[in-house]
C-alpha cells in the first residue's frame, strides 16, 4: 500500500485501485488500503464503490468516522444519485427495446 500512496500522488488512480485491491486480498483488515482505494475511487466517479470503502476503512478503525463523516455524507449522497441516473438509463433502454 506504499506503493498505492506514491501512485495516489502521481494521480494513477486505476493503479492505486489495483494496488489496493492486491493489499486488501492479502490483508482483509488494511484500514489504509480501504481508505485510499476510496480515494481513487472518488478521483474516478465511482461513488459507490468510495462510499462503501470508506464505510469499511470506518468500520475497521472507528476513530476514522469523526474525521471522515462528512466526505461519508457527500459520497453516500452521490453514490444515491448516481444509482438513480443508472437506473433511468437502464428503464429508457428497456422502454426503447421494447418499441423497436
Amino acid at each position: 500500500c506504499n506503493r498505492a500512496a506514491c501512485l495516489q500522488r502521481l494521480e494513477r488512480w486505476d493503479d492505486v485501485v489495483k494496488d489496493c485491491s492486491q493489499a486488501i486480498k492479502l490483508d482483509p483488515s488494511y484500514v489504509k488500503a480501504f481508505a485510499r482505494r476510496s480515494v481513487a475511487y472518488e478521483e474516478l466517479q465511482k461513488w459507490h464503490d468510495a462510499f462503501e470503502d470508506l464505510k469499511k476503512a470506518v468500520e475497521l478503525d472507528p476513530a476514522l468516522r469523526a474525521k471522515e463523516s462528512r466526505r461519508m455524507t457527500i459520497l453516500e449522497k452521490r453514490a444515491q444519485e448516481q444509482f438513480e441516473k443508472d437506473k433511468d438509463e437502464m428503464l429508457s433502454k428497456l422502454k426503447d427495446l421494447g418499441n423497436t
